[in-house]
């Protein structure tokens, strides 16, 4: 039983600033274990996805530090309050160093994913951080593929029936060029692979929504390059912009634009440390 001194702390007080210390290190617990999940997100992973664990994890680490600075007034009082003993006080003092240091690790993940989400170019039209050589694809790949700054675009006619993600037999001897280039000119790059949709709504169907249709259809370009072409999986980045990130010049409320907005694209990265 503790004793109420003063202006100090209850029993009931005290109990509650320990109950602070359990549920923040037992939320930090649970955060701690996504973001160590994270880094094995890989060979692929969405933009959107990244941008949204990072917000996640900076909104997380401003509650832990109010959180933290509570704890600290509260300890404090506690403390002033006399109504504490020398090993609870060690204890508290204890817990609150270990949320520190995991404040401190969060952070740290946080900046790991800032880095993480950095090096995923946006991969939008007119965007990327590198390209690939039209000249390295002679002769011509065909009808349903076309070259924009860089990125191979290949359209949604080409690879995939309305509203599926399935490869068309048809596409697979561009993809077999394409996985050739990659194999002889950028071996040691990193390969990004952005499925695009148009902004109609996904109805009837297994796909969840616009962003799940554009990560499955990059999903399959990168299943037929990794798994039949056998192009390293560690190359590869899949994302999904689903209707964000509409095709340039173009309407993406009509029926022409629509159908250039619906399409894959393949980006070269940077270079792969070794």
């Amino acid at each position: 039983m503790y004793v109420k001194t003063g202006a100090g702390i209850s029993g009931a007080g005290l109990r509650r600033c320990v109950a602070r210390f359990r549920r923040v290190g037992i939320g930090m617990a649970l955060y701690m274990a996504l973001c160590m999940a994270l880094p094995a997100c890989v060979p692929y992973q969405y933009y959107e996805n990244q941008t949204g664990e990072l917000n996640k994890a900076n909104e997380v680490n401003r509650n832990l530090e109010g959180r933290m600075r509570a704890m600290g007034a509260d300890l404090a009082l506690a403390q002033g309050a006399g109504g504490i003993s020398g090993v609870q006080n060690a204890a508290l003092q204890d817990q609150l160093e270990s949320v520190r240091l995991e404040n401190a690790t969060l952070r740290q993940k946080a900046e790991l994913l800032e880095k993480r989400l950095r090096e995923i170019p946006e991969a939008g039209p007119g965007e990327g951080v590198g390209g690939f050589d039209p000249k390295q694809f002679s002769p011509d790949l065909g009808e349903g593929i076309h070259f924009d700054e860089g990125a191979i675009v290949l359209d949604e006619d080409l690879l995939f029936g309305s509203g599926k993600s399935e490869l068309r037999d048809a596409s697979k001897k561009a993809l077999d060029r394409i996985a050739e280039v990659i194999k002889s000119q950028h071996g040691q790059n990193v390969i990004h692979i952005v499925g695009h949709t148009d902004n109609k709504p996904i109805v009837k169907s297994d796909n969840k929504d616009n962003w799940d249709l554009g990560a499955k259809r990059a999903h399959a370009v990168f299943q037929f390059l990794t798994k039949q072409k056998s192009l390293p999986d560690t190359h590869f980045r899949i994302h999904s912009h689903g209707f964000a990130t509409p095709f340039k010049n173009v309407d993406p409320n009509s029926a022409a634009g629509q159908a250039k907005c619906r399409r894959v694209e393949i980006r070269l990265g940077p270079e792969i440390p070794r």
